[in-house]
């Protein structure tokens, strides 16, 4: 979505995926980089939020790929968000 924001145009993007395989999570990255490819104004800041369904610091490195990628910050301070009841992973993020 475009949005005009008190700080100017963004870019923003919501998504949720796969829970269950790793490969169709980069899948799904990798056609969301494509979308962000074609951006019509690449140097309007991007947000990118949802359930990634894998942590930062995953070991197959899906979202710290797309992240370097996109020139994309992950904020400090993680917070655990799976499962809901007694979170113990943080699979949740808002990268900016």
């Amino acid at each position: 979505a475009h949005v005009e924001s008190p700080i100017g145009p963004l870019d923003v993007v919501s998504l949720h995926l796969d829970f269950k395989r790793a490969a169709e999570r980069r899948a799904q990255l990798a056609d969301v980089s494509a979308a962000l490819e074609r951006r019509q104004d690449p140097a309007r800041s991007l947000i990118v939020a949802g359930d990634f369904n894998t942590s930062h610091d995953a070991r197959c490195g899906t979202l710290t790929g797309f992240v370097k990628r996109h020139g994309l910050f992950v904020p400090e301070g993680s917070f655990r968000t799976f499962p809901s009841r007694r979170p113990r992973a943080h699979l949740d993020h808002v990268l900016i």
